[in-house]
């Protein structure tokens, strides 16, 4: 990709407005690769919203390099989310930054600019992804040709930290979600594609209405914001449409959060997984899935608890094993996690991988 941005498409203000949503959090140099991405797309209107997270790195410095015209928006200001009708202003993609004063968590800074969405269409865009040019305009035809769509998806593409794509992950991911197998097109309901076998990647690879995601509260989901999303989006039996192509890419980046080994970010994990878990057994529209749902939570309170047992607190973690086994039938992972919050420290210490 190049250094700099391309020149914007012609700008017809007939085409509907979409808005980007890109959160980061310290790290600027794969955030110019995420948004030279998105300032590279065929469709000509968007509205770029680039949240920084309080991060000790600024993303302005990219902004200034890459949307010299970026507009600096202070949440504080009670005008800021009464900015005019862009369906009225003679603009094609618009650049906004916010940051946040203090650090929210992935899923409260997304939730922050949630109401500064003008789009009638949202897509969420990590700052370590990219999306290929036509992203927005291919993934963006099912929904205006189809009011009861309301995510359209497609395929993903694995890149390595260098940035090059690593076929053997990309086909590994496609298979193990099952959208190698996927045949294009339209699906209602999305439900079990969606929340059972996650085809779906909201995060960098979807666009929903807005009204899915409009005041909406994404922050019990934590780090599983974007699972957060795709339930929205499903859970009222609205369709969704596929497309094969890989329009997104993943990147593996040395310091994204959810590939730290460390086991305080495993349990928080767990944790926010278990508080989406819980969202879904009580809404009766899912109660056909809930029997997936209660081993998810059993499997998701086990994770917790060998993370707890790492953290050398082995009294929460046979807290957590207990309420496992109270879910959903005992298993083998929960059985000898059971016996590990027993023995011994150093015995258990030695046994716990690293």
């Amino acid at each position: 990709m190049n250094d700099s941005p391309p020149p914007p498409p012609p700008v017809d203000l007939d085409d509907p407005l979409v808005t980007v949503v890109l959160p980061t959090h310290n790290r600027p140099e794969y955030l110019r690769l995420a948004l030279q991405s998105v300032l590279a797309q065929t469709h000509g209107r968007l509205q770029v919203i680039v949240a920084d997270d309080a991060g000790e790195r600024s993303a302005e410095p990219i902004l200034r390099e890459l949307a010299p015209g970026y507009h600096r928006l202070d949440l504080a200001d009670p005008t800021t989310a009464e900015m005019g009708d862009y369906h009225q202003m003679n603009v094609g993609t618009r650049v906004e930054y916010v940051r946040h004063p203090r650090n929210l968590g992935v899923a409260g800074n997304i939730t922050a600019v949630l109401p500064l969405i003008r789009g009638e269409f949202v897509a969420f865009l990590n700052d370590d992804d990219q999306w290929h040019p036509a992203f927005i305009q291919r993934l963006l035809e099912p929904l205006l040709n189809d009011a009861s769509i309301s995510m359209s998806f497609c395929d993903v593409q694995v890149l390595t930290p260098g940035g090059e794509v690593d076929a053997e992950k990309t086909r590994h991911w496609s298979a193990r979600t099952g959208r190698d197998a996927l045949q294009p097109g339209r699906y209602q309901p999305l439900m079990e594609l969606a929340l059972v076998q996650r085809v779906v990647f909201a995060a960098s690879a979807a666009v929903v209405r807005t009204a899915v995601v409009r005041g909406q509260d994404l922050r019990p989901s934590g780090i599983a914001w974007d699972y957060m999303v795709e339930y929205l989006a499903c859970r009222d039996g609205g369709a969704g449409y596929y497309s094969n192509q890989r329009l997104a890419m993943y990147g593996e980046s040395e310091v994204s959060l959810m590939r730290t080994p460390g086991p305080l970010a495993k349990a928080r994990k767990a944790v926010d997984l278990q508080q989406l878990g819980e969202i879904f057994l009580d809404d009766p529209r899912l109660a056909h899935l809930r029997p997936h749902f209660r081993r998810r939570l059993a499997e998701d309170l086990i994770s917790e608890a060998i993370a707890r047992l790492a953290l050398d607190d082995a009294p929460a973690a046979r807290h957590r094993l207990r309420r496992a086994h109270g879910v959903a039938r005992p298993t083998r992972r929960s059985l000898a996690a059971s016996l590990l919050a027993r023995l011994p420290k150093r015995v258990r210490t030695a046994l716990l991988p690293r």
